[in-house]
């Protein structure tokens, strides 16, 4: 993980484990790992990342092909989110831009040479829960 302007927050991160989910997963995916990343400030657990800020979670790639990033978008916090993929291309260049940048979706796969050892993906707004899943 690489936390970008964070200075002044903490971090909770804790394993999560399938029989933990909120909620089933999409028909045709299966659970791999999973991770939950809270951010307190003052003590507080906040619902977004500040602005200008973001988390990078880079997932060790299993030896499967076919692999994504699943985000539980549960925005009040009632139970009754879903299951979002992150799908959103970004490359190592763009990743400051993508910190200061206001957008609807602020979720992003980072693309990477193949070879690599990682599957990264970049929030720069939720926080929460983080699936890798197998297609």
């Amino acid at each position: 993980m690489t936390f970008y302007n964070l200075c002044g927050q903490q971090s909770n991160l804790r394993g999560i484990g399938a029989n933990e989910l909120p909620a089933p997963l999409p028909a045709g995916v299966s659970y791999l790992l999973g991770l939950n990343v809270d951010i307190l400030s003052d003590g507080q657990v906040v619902p977004n990342l500040p602005d200008g800020a973001g988390i990078e979670l880079d997932y060790p790639l299993i030896s499967i092909d076919q692999l994504a990033i699943l985000h539980w978008n549960d925005p009040d916090g009632d139970g009754t989110g879903e299951w979002v993929e992150v799908t959103q291309p970004l490359t190592r260049g763009q990743l400051a831009e993508a910190l200061t940048t206001e957008s609807e979706d602020e979720l992003y796969k980072i693309m990477t040479l193949s070879g690599g050892g990682f599957y990264p993906v970049l929030t720069t707004d939720p926080v929460g829960i983080f699936i890798l899943v197998a297609k």
